[in-house]
């Protein structure tokens, strides 16, 4: 673990976005994404894709 959990700790404070609001586009429990961050737990591939589909989106809301 750790990578993932680097690189969307530090996306989430650059563009500030709340681990909230990531996890409201998600559809997934607010734990889940504290999880990630703090490299509690790592995400799967599948939901890697989703991130990155929620942060573009919630990028243009900025």
């Amino acid at each position: 673990m750790g990578k993932a959990a680097q690189v969307l700790k530090h996306v989430l404070e650059k563009y500030h976005v709340s681990q909230y609001s990531l996890a409201k586009t998600l559809e997934v429990e607010r734990t889940n994404v504290y999880r990630w961050v703090h490299e509690m737990r790592d995400p799967t591939a599948e939901t890697l894709l989703d991130i990155v589909k929620a942060l573009k989106f919630l990028s243009y809301l900025v």
